[in-house]
């Protein structure tokens, strides 16, 4: 469904044809078809049976279904804009709260993982560049002390797991010193130059989805 083979509107298989397709049993499909009825992607009815439900119905704040419909072939460019400003609504503020109220041991957890990014830049290790990249900005999420920013770790490691997932490490390396700016910014208690040199980290992820 998340990748597109069903469409909304379109009347999923019936319960027999499913048992086939997918290899498991009856009660598996109604399971899965209850749980997806509840994250609403499909809609189940008399007369009806299952059918996806429009998009917008979709819960797409579940971890499930974000992940699902971001590991979709053509994620990166179908919700490019969407990712693009969701980014920009919550990562600047963020470090810039993160420059306020991150405590020392935060701090050092974002050091760290920046630590590791250079690392993996010097030793061309592409897993550990996303890794680490995708680490440096769930830490700076945590260091918010702001609950429901950090209740989107998961939000943002899905949308950067999806621009991550074609790295270049020519890209990496020529985006990495613009992530230290952000570092020394929050380091050095400078929240509007780190939310300044967030938005120019995004924006140049911005410009390379933009010529994919």
């Amino acid at each position: 469904i998340a990748a597109g083979v069903f469409q909304p509107g379109d009347r999923l298989p019936p319960e027999p044809e499913l048992e086939q397709i997918l290899d498991v049993s009856r009660s598996v499909i109604r399971e899965a078809t209850k749980s997806l009825a509840a994250k609403g992607m499909v809609v189940v009815g008399p007369r009806i049976g299952a059918r996806v439900a429009p998009l917008s119905q979709w819960s797409l704040l579940d971890r499930d279904v974000l992940e699902w419909v971001l590991a979709a072939p053509d994620a990166d460019q179908k919700y490019h804009s969407a990712i693009d400003e969701v980014r920009h609504m919550i990562e600047p503020t963020s470090a810039m709260l993160a420059a306020e109220r991150a405590t020392a041991s935060q701090l050092n957890s974002i050091a760290a993982a920046y630590e590791r990014m250079q690392k993996a830049a010097r030793e061309g290790d592409v897993v550990e560049a996303v890794q680490s990249d995708r680490d440096f900005h769930i830490a700076i999420l945590k260091a918010t002390q702001n609950p429901i920013l950090q209740a989107l770790d998961h939000v943002v490691g899905a949308i950067l797991g999806v621009l991550f997932e074609t790295t270049h490490m020519d890209h990496f390396k020529a985006n990495l010193p613009r992530h230290g700016v952000v570092l020394d910014a929050m380091v050095n208690r400078r929240p509007v130059e780190a939310g300044q040199a967030m938005t120019r980290v995004i924006g140049f992820t911005s410009e390379l989805m933009g010529k994919q």
